[in-house]
């Protein structure tokens, strides 16, 4: 991505009670300033100075190359005219507290209905999810829930800064069982998606609190590192530009954004699922009517079950819960299903809004979007495994006429290579096979480099577009082959060497 340069000048924010309405103004005392394109430190620093801090006042938070100050509340107003006046400064906006999106009540149902109403046993026919990766940027995730362990990758906690995001809340790890809860382990329950993966991204406290920056910080990561798809269970009250700078980053590099519309039961969506490029997601019941707590409006995209429902939550336990913010990760584990179909982000929008059921008035509405997502319809459209043709009635031929011995087919063969690329930049690499009959080759891809992002993969002309993200250093790989039709290449390796 390519960062703006900015200065978060930030409070720690106060914890909003769970499942209340989001708080009607941004926190008083978190300041967010940018600077345009081509501000070196020299500028960054004057600026602060004129605002009366230090010239390395804060902490850094990036990528955004921005920086955390705390200030009194009654400084804001002035520090923000002073911000807004500096030369060099694009923006100066007070940051967003933000919220997850449930509505806690005790156990309702012994099962999961959900499952069924979306048709997900039936999308299970065509695939289970693997190699998608959702990242759920909220409250952490616990690894070791019997129902996750083994499909939680490596994240990052943006509330403490390291690279342990565990559950302190529990929101986080509910939604994660909701969208990719591991299947026929006899254990719990089962996911949307079974057999994707997650990676946990924490930006909400253990209050289920947090702020418009770290969120904005936390797609950036998941892009970065590989997501398919990012679900945001969370909601505040307005956006900032930093929000939409990292939404747009993730629409331009093809990841689908899964957003909450919101807990109030307004006529309006809550933020990030406002933005456009984000898919917003409203809740709907077992009787297939809205929820009475889901936000409806202008940019609702689609519904799912939200009421109800049954998860995963810290310490091997299982609780149902409510909320948008479980409709979420329903519609995040069915793109996740349609990424490992090998759609693109556009494609896997247009299959979940196509085959969605109209609910409420015919064709789109404000309250029910496309409306509530069908899985079972989604992966049939995409063409799923047919069954066997039936054997055809034999026909006696007693003297059959003699036939030619076919001529035996060559099997294909695939080259691997190894490749220097720039952190921060994409390349087209070449995929080398050859079939010494002529036959077209068709390719397919194996395994995803573990970090970075393969942008495109072409089935028919033999090349993959990579982007190595600012943040990766190091080695990684992955794996192709291709087939003429009767035999398949053996495993050509491309090894990325990142710097």
């Amino acid at each position: 991505m390519r960062a703006r340069s900015i200065i978060a000048a930030a409070a720690a924010a106060s914890s909003l009670l769970t499942g209340a309405a989001a708080t009607a103004h941004a926190q008083p005392t978190q300041l967010v300033v940018g600077f345009d394109d081509g501000a070196g430190s020299a500028q960054q620093a004057r600026a602060l100075r004129r605002a009366g801090f230090g010239s390395r006042a804060g902490t850094a938070l990036h990528p955004f190359d921005a920086r955390r100050i705390t200030v009194s509340a009654h400084r804001a107003p002035r520090l923000l005219r002073i911000l807004r006046h500096t030369p060099g400064v694009r923006y100066a906006e007070l940051d967003v507290a933000v919220h997850a999106t449930w509505i806690p009540n005790d156990p309702l149902l012994d099962q999961q209905w959900a499952l069924d109403t979306v048709g997900a046993r039936e999308a299970w026919d065509s695939t289970l999810g693997a190699g998608a990766v959702i990242a759920v940027v909220d409250t952490g995730v616990d690894s070791t829930h019997e129902d996750l362990a083994g499909s939680v990758d490596p994240g990052y906690d943006f509330v403490a800064n390291d690279s342990d995001p565990r559950d302190e809340h529990g929101h986080g790890t509910h939604v994660s069982g909701i969208a990719a809860a591991i299947a026929d382990n006899a254990r719990g329950i089962a996911g949307i998606a079974p057999r994707a993966h997650i990676m946990p991204v924490r930006v909400l406290d253990s209050g289920g609190s947090g702020t418009m920056s770290n969120v904005s910080r936390g797609i950036v990561y998941a892009v970065d590192h590989g997501a398919d798809v990012i679900n945001l269970s969370l909601a505040g009250s307005s956006s900032t530009t930093m929000l939409r700078d990292a939404v747009s980053y993730a629409q331009s590099h093809g990841v689908l954004l899964a957003c909450a519309a919101g807990n109030e039961g307004r006529t309006r969506l809550d933020y990030p699922a406002a933005l456009s490029a984000c898919t917003a997601v409203g809740a709907t019941t077992s009787a297939d009517t809205r929820a009475s707590f889901s936000n409806r409006g202008t940019g609702l995209d689609l519904v799912a079950p939200g009421v109800g429902i049954l998860s995963s939550v810290p310490g091997n336990r299982y609780e149902s819960w409510s909320g948008t913010s479980m409709a979420t990760p329903m519609v995040s584990g069915l793109a996740a299903l349609l990424f490992a179909r090998g759609l693109d982000r556009s494609h896997v929008l247009q299959t979940m809004q196509d085959t969605a059921t109209d609910l409420g008035n015919r064709g789109y509405d404000t309250t029910y979007g496309y409306g509530r997502i069908d899985a079972a319809a989604a992966l049939a459209s995409t063409g799923g495994t047919p069954p066997p043709p039936p054997p055809p009635d034999p026909t006696p031929d007693p003297t059959p006429d003699p036939k030619p011995q076919p001529t035996p087919n060559s099997t294909p063969t695939c080259t691997g290579a190894s490749i220097d690329v720039t952190h921060g930049t994409w390349i087209t690499i070449p995929l080398h096979c050859i079939d010494a009959d002529g036959d077209t080759l068709t390719y397919s891809l194996l395994t995803r480099p573990s970090f970075g992002w393969l942008l495109s993969f072409s089935s028919t002309d033999g090349t993959a577009r990579y982007y190595a993200s600012y943040f990766s250093r190091g080695t990684t790989s992955f794996q192709f082959t291709a087939s003429d039709g009767t035999d398949t290449a053996a495993p050509a390796t491309i090894t990325l060497v990142v710097t």
